[in-house]
């Protein structure tokens, strides 16, 4: 009499079993090593047993399906970067298909109305408009967007300042690596970026929105409701018009960096101050219109004298 296993590999198990009860007993044992493994998963081993049991209906459940790729498109105007990064993907992630290559914006537009990516590796500066520009001519965002740049102090400022992914020209496996598992964690980013294009067509500094990614999710804050930043070692405390204030990981001289051309003013080593909530500027400190005293070091008079008046 033939083994459960032998049963087991048999393609003809549920006609050639010379009995009711060793039939019984075959899919009993199949359906065993199934259960110590999980559902659609065995050893090597026991390859060959799934395969063959696949093939029998209404006994087993096929294998499951891996999770279909995401669809990518990169929108580069450089032809060397562009292939750099199509060899970095398909070598580092194997989650992601690219689709094409673009190197210009309108070329861009009519790839992401005809194949509808799920994400756009998006350089910013491109021949014939902006990466930025790109987006203000689309109704919807449907997908997610990686932006990629020179080393443009200016550019990287702006992504950080909306919290936007962004990668480094020429880019690193490393930083690609990092890149992509953000972007399988996150559902989408497309807030981010519509929060980056509002604050583009901002009429006013003060209207802009600070976006911080934190752990009980993302903040969005005007800068008008920003009176001044604290910093404490590698946190950071942001004060806001309504007393409140909420607790950052950044530390000051990341706020310092990318709010310094935005009426911010670093008068100490452990505040920045927010120009639109200044009501005077004394010896040593200025005077919020909240009445909160913001200290001025030493070193800083000279400039802090000459920034208020500046900006007055």
């Amino acid at each position: 009499m033939p083994s459960p296993l032998d049963a087991c590999t048999s393609n003809n198990i549920s006609h050639d079993a010379e009995s009711s009860r060793e039939r019984l007993e075959a899919l009993s044992f199949c359906i065993s090593l199934f259960s110590r493994k999980g559902q659609g998963t065995v050893d090597a081993r026991k390859d060959g047993v799934r395969r063959r049991l696949t093939n029998i209906p209404c006994i087993f459940p096929a294998p499951m399906t891996s999770k279909q790729p995401l669809k990518a498109l990169i929108v580069e105007d450089n032809a060397f970067m562009a292939t750099v990064l199509h060899d970095l993907l398909k070598q580092h992630a194997s989650a992601i298909v690219v689709l094409g290559i673009a190197h210009t914006g309108r070329e861009a537009l009519r790839l992401i109305d005809s194949e509808k990516p799920n994400v756009v590796f998006l350089d910013i500066e491109l021949p014939d408009m902006t990466g930025f520009e790109l987006l203000q001519q689309l109704d919807d965002i449907p997908f997610q967007t990686i932006f990629t740049t020179s080393h443009s102090h200016y550019a990287i400022k702006a992504f950080r300042f909306n919290a936007l992914d962004y990668l480094i020209k020429p880019i690193k496996e490393s930083e690609l690596d990092e890149a992509i598992k953000r972007l399988l964690k996150s559902a989408s980013n497309r807030n981010e970026v519509k929060n980056a294009l509002s604050n583009l067509e901002a009429q006013s500094v003060e209207n802009q929105k600070l976006v911080l990614p934190t752990q009980n999710g993302t903040l969005r804050l005007p800068l008008k409701q920003i009176t001044h930043i604290e910093g404490e070692r590698n946190y950071s405390y942001i004060h806001l018009t309504n007393g409140s204030r909420e607790l950052s990981s950044k530390n000051l001289a990341y706020f310092d960096d990318i709010l310094l051309d935005k009426s911010f003013f670093r008068s100490h080593r452990s505040y920045l101050v927010n120009r639109y909530h200044i009501e005077a500027l004394k010896m040593d400190h200025f005077i919020l219109k909240n009445g909160f005293e913001i200290p001025i070091s030493r070193r800083k008079k000279t400039e802090a004298n000459n920034w208020f008046f500046s900006t007055e």
